[in-house]
């Protein structure tokens, strides 16, 4: 997962290592905290789109996108930018399924965390 290369990855080493040098420590909390923060940002977004909450929904995808972008979670910010067009268009239908592509990278995300900071 440290290989610029691994496009399977959702979670950027480079840019991990880019910020946090070789603290491993703050790198595996500052992903937690991503991912967490980015759980409660899902249930309002999931709240948003179930009522048809364009300006809601875009907001929460925004805040969404932002650390994403920036921390290198990179198909994350992809899918956000893509729902927040289907917003645009109104069409929930697309929306409700990038919001459960979303979700999956995000449970990815977790998942490589546990891996990647097991008994290290």
């Amino acid at each position: 997962m440290t290989k610029q290369d691994d496009h399977d990855s959702m979670i950027n080493m480079e840019i991990m290592h880019s910020v946090f040098g070789q603290n491993r420590l703050a790198m595996r909390d500052y992903i937690n905290d991503f991912t967490v923060s980015s759980a409660e940002l899902l249930k309002q977004i999931e709240q948003a789109i179930q009522n048809n909450n364009k300006k809601l929904a875009m907001d929460y995808l925004h805040q969404l996108k932002g650390p994403a972008g920036s921390s290198g979670f990179h198909k994350i910010y992809l899918l956000c930018e893509k729902a927040e067009k289907q917003i645009e268009k109104s069409d929930w239908h697309s929306v409700n399924k990038l919001y459960c592509e979303i979700d999956k990278a995000l449970q990815k995300i977790q998942s490589e965390l546990e891996k990647e900071f097991r008994n290290r």
